[in-house]
């Protein structure tokens, strides 16, 4: 039987999909622990995606800091982008309908990569263009790391046609 925690999804303590939900229509924090406890198995969740050894996350720029490039979940690089996907594109409705829509496309393009003959080069891109956001949102340039991102992502989905 899975548990939220086994899913890619569950992080510090709680669901990123039932924190956007919480985020969008409102709920207690409480609730974000266990997002699936109502589903007799967790694997039932349509958001499920199970860790393992030999998965990557349904996250592609997780995949490529930590899997491809051996950083932890909560380096600075990522803790500085959930940081900007949790506030700032958070804030307006343009923000968090890409929020949305990454959760729906990353996996999959994940899965696309590791399939790849090109997945070096590819994560190698990836963490370049993750570098890039950083500096921008340290530089508090809002504006450029959202086109940095959306370019980036929109490069991405390419790769599932």
């Amino acid at each position: 039987m899975a548990r939220c925690s086994d899913c890619y999804s569950y992080h510090n303590g709680y669901c990123e999909h039932y924190y956007q939900y919480v985020q969008d229509y409102g709920g207690s924090y409480y609730d974000l622990r266990d997002y699936a406890s109502g589903v007799v198995d967790a694997i039932n969740c349509p958001n499920f995606i199970r860790k393992s050894d030999n998965s990557s996350s349904g996250c592609f720029l997780t995949s490529a800091l930590v899997r491809y490039l051996g950083k932890t979940d909560d380096c600075e690089e990522l803790t500085i982008l959930r940081s900007f996907r949790d506030g700032y594109m958070r804030s307006f409705e343009e923000g968090k309908k890409l929020v949305a829509e990454y959760y729906v496309v990353a996996p999959k393009i994940v899965e696309a990569i590791e399939l790849s003959d090109k997945k070096d080069e590819y994560y190698q891109d990836i963490n370049n263009v993750v570098n890039e956001c950083v500096k921008s949102i340290k530089l508090g340039d809002n504006k450029k790391t959202m086109a940095l991102y959306v370019d980036m992502v929109n490069r991405y989905k390419t790769l599932l046609v």
